[in-house]
């Protein structure tokens, strides 16, 4: 496994109703992000470090049909932690990503991104500042928000994972 320092995790949302690794994956080649090896050996093309899944499929979405709560709040590995990410353009060299997807996380998927975030806290030693939302990056460089995504509070996510960790 790769190794590289790691000091911010950013949050995205996927803006779509349904989605999973491989929708995601044909979504960033189109914009021509980079091919990389996952750790099962396969490839992908999607930008973000971790996608949490919502209980809806493609079918089950075309058939205006909500599924069990069987993938909803599913953490599957996308891109390596030890590749670089293609979340935040700019920002990449030293973040991780992950997305939930949808608009608003369910409570299960909130349960999962609060997982994963704590997890990549303690893995590489992230302060509980460097949790951002995509569109703070705009905020945070001085630049007009061009993402409003994730649909989250994130002072309060924040507040929530410093009660975890403290």
């Amino acid at each position: 496994m790769k190794v590289r320092p790691i000091s911010k995790i950013y949050i995205h949302c996927s803006y779509s109703s349904w989605g999973d690794l491989n929708e995601i994956s044909s979504w960033h080649k189109v914009r021509n992000f980079r091919e990389v090896q996952m750790s099962n050996g396969e490839t992908t093309h999607c930008g973000y470090h971790t996608i949490i899944y919502n209980p809806y499929t493609k079918y089950d979405f075309l058939k205006n049909k909500k599924i069990d709560s069987n993938t909803d709040g599913q953490i599957v590995q996308a891109r390596p932690d030890g590749e670089i990410g293609a979340g935040v353009r700019n920002d990449n060299t030293f973040s991780l990503h992950v997305c939930y997807v949808g608009f608003t996380p369910t409570p299960m998927q909130l349960m999962s991104l609060t997982s994963v975030c704590l997890d990549w806290i303690k893995l590489y030693n992230i302060k509980i500042d460097s949790v951002l939302g995509h569109y703070e990056y705009y905020e945070n460089a001085g630049l007009p928000v061009i993402k409003t995504c994730p649909q989250i509070q994130m002072d309060g996510f924040r507040s929530m994972l410093r009660h975890y960790v403290t």
